[in-house]
């Protein structure tokens, strides 16, 4: 197999491994889906596409709709007979010889016109081109192919920028552009990223609805649960009966809301923790310099242990371990937690990070709490620290890298790579 093209199949693999652990939790999960992604028909090569170009050679004896005979400078039609190799010595002959008796068409046996001619009959419509200079200066057209005064082609105007003289190959733009207040999941993303962390939210707002109730009765819980999610979270409380309206709403979620009614009504939901007040706020930055925050799905606290819960698709969580394993890509809660024991060290004595699958059972991370502030912890606060001058200056600056893989705004990005 060409280096070239194992190359490219060992890329398209560890593509669908990304795309198989994005839909799966477990190990054997992640391999059955790989498995059945690798399955599917892909071309490891870039497809043909464009317009056919064919040597002179290779349209003889064939017939088309319309075609393009390009560059037609003297000489550029030429037999140019030349030598082969291949032909043993014993059977060579002097090529007067040869051309006379008739072997090879005339075409190609120094009849210039009448290869000409074949060429300008193999359309009904024949467009011939010729260039009025090369890098060498003028040229000369090949007069039985345009005449002794060639027509000079009319104005038109250029197809694509690419086509002007000033041309220059596009750049998305990499600042300064409105990122807004310093969400930390999204502030995350911009220390990988800062165009995914633009464009990403511009394009997820236009897909989706403004009501968070608008999904079909009959539609399955994998469909639902982000409906649910933003309803959940589009108001601080929910009551028991409120529990029991909106599962009336979401028939697949229906009995997951009625059996967990008691425990949902007793959360806070939306709950925004913000960051003190920093020293190096500037009224000049595109988000006004506003501190960092998070905004929890829901927050629960009974005698100073805080549960800090995030609701998520159904079936993807169910051990401890891989809600750590979620963390380390989106460790907002992280940053949550970091906030409440080093704000609050008197009042909150443990805080549990919950990752809740709609339809399943809660699952806490660590099952106690964390006690005091973990490793982990410190690590996301000094990422998004880093991250938030460029975001307080607007910067978007694509950051070619591992991310592209899943990136949802790649077709818009010019300069990812996969």
């Amino acid at each position: 197999v060409p280096v070239r093209v194992r190359e490219r199949f060992e890329d398209e693999a560890l593509r669908r491994l990304s795309e198989a652990s994005r839909v799966a939790a477990t190990g054997p999960e992640v391999r059955g889906w790989w498995a059945a992604l690798l399955q599917e028909p892909a071309g490891f090569d870039a497809p043909a596409a464009g317009v056919a170009v064919v040597h002179p050679a290779q349209a003889v004896g064939r017939r088309y709709r319309r075609a393009w005979l390009v560059g037609a400078v003297e000489g550029a039609f030429a037999a140019r007979d030349r030598e082969d190799y291949f032909v043993p010595e014993e059977a060579r002959a002097e090529p007067e010889r040869t051309f006379a008796g008739g072997a090879l068409p005339k075409r190609f046996a120094g009849d210039r016109g009448g290869r000409l001619a074949h060429l300008r009959a193999r359309a009904d419509r024949v467009i011939v081109t010729v260039p009025d200079a090369d890098r060498g200066g003028r040229v000369a057209p090949e007069p039985e192919l345009v005449g002794s005064a060639p027509t000079p082609a009319p104005e038109r105007p250029a197809g694509a920028p690419g086509e002007t003289r000033d041309a220059r190959s596009y750049r998305p733009p990499d600042g300064p552009v409105a990122l807004g207040p310093p969400e930390v999941g999204r502030l995350l993303r911009h220390a990988d990223c800062g165009f995914r962390a633009w464009a990403e939210p511009l394009l997820r707002d236009r897909a989706r609805g403004d009501d968070p109730h608008d999904t079909l009765p009959d539609a399955p819980l994998a469909e639902v649960w982000p409906f649910v999610r933003r309803a959940l979270r589009s108001r601080e409380r929910w009551t028991e009966e409120e529990l029991q309206r909106l599962a009336g709403r979401h028939p697949a979620a229906g009995p997951w809301l009625r059996t967990h009614a008691p425990d949902l009504a007793a959360l806070r939901y939306a709950v925004r923790l913000e960051a003190a007040a920093d020293d190096d706020r500037s009224a000049e930055a595109p988000d006004g310099g506003r501190p960092p925050y998070v905004l929890v799905d829901a927050a629960g606290r009974d005698e100073g242990r805080v549960r800090l819960t995030r609701f998520v698709a159904p079936g993807s969580v169910a051990h401890p371990s891989e809600v750590a394993q979620r963390l380390e890509q989106d460790g907002r809660e992280l940053w949550a937690a970091r906030l409440l024991l080093t704000r609050y060290a008197g009042q909150v004595r443990r805080v549990a990070i919950v990752h809740w699958p709609i339809g399943g059972a809660p699952v806490a991370y660590p099952p106690d709490g964390f006690a005091r502030v973990a490793s982990e912890m410190d690590r996301i606060a000094a990422r998004a620290r880093a991250a938030l001058p460029d975001w307080r200056a607007g910067v978007a600056r694509p950051e070619p890298g591992f991310v592209c893989r899943a990136c949802p705004v790649f077709d818009v990005c010019r300069e990812g790579r996969r």
